[in-house]
């Protein structure tokens, strides 16, 4: 059976989107997706397709779960109904291939509440200046697993980094009040 997890990164308020994308640009962030979903499946929703600046994520099976069968590319895979059945489907073809969730958050939620889900990879980027941030365009995804009884957290790790959409990367010391955030992933594992 596929190892199936669950992908994403979110402010510390949860934010994980903001009007179709993510609202910041961090290369240390997007390297470590990449590392970590290279030669697996992953599976997102019509939105998180959309946002996504290179269709398809190379190198990766590509599944967009939407009821609209669009997307005309013969690298990717659409499928509409539950995210269950898409996982029985993509197992059935290659069950040694890791499955990774990557969003948007209804799809995440339903990933979280499934019981063949067995990994989580939650990177929480500190520091994230909200300002300017409007609730009815923002996507939040903040699932509380360090309370739960269901997960357990396996491994911890924190690096300073710079975002990239605020230009060059300054001279300044790396402290939170010069623009720098604190990001650090979690990983959990199903008790």
């Amino acid at each position: 059976m596929s190892t199936i997890g669950l992908i994403y990164a979110r402010t510390t308020e949860g934010l994980i989107g903001y009007k179709g994308t993510m609202p910041w640009r961090i290369p240390e962030d997007l390297a470590r997706f990449k590392e970590l979903t290279l030669h697996s499946t992953i599976i997102m929703g019509r939105t998180t397709w959309d946002s996504l600046p290179t269709r398809p994520l190379p190198d990766r099976t590509n599944i967009v779960m939407t009821h609209r069968h669009d997307i005309e590319h013969p690298e990717v895979e659409c499928m509409a109904g539950s995210l269950s059945r898409c996982i029985q489907y993509q197992t059935a073809l290659a069950p040694e291939v890791p499955i990774w969730c990557i969003g948007g958050a209804g799809l995440l939620q339903e990933a979280l509440e499934l019981k063949d889900t067995n990994t989580i990879v939650e990177t929480v980027i500190d520091g994230y200046d909200h300002r300017g941030i409007h609730a009815e365009s923002a996507t939040y995804f903040h699932p509380l697993l360090y309370k739960s009884r269901q997960w357990r957290k396996v491994k911890e790790s924190t690096i300073v980094v710079w975002d990239r959409n605020k230009g060059p990367v300054p001279r300044t010391p790396p402290c939170k009040e010069n623009g720098y955030y604190r990001m650090t992933e979690y990983q959990y594992e199903r008790r």
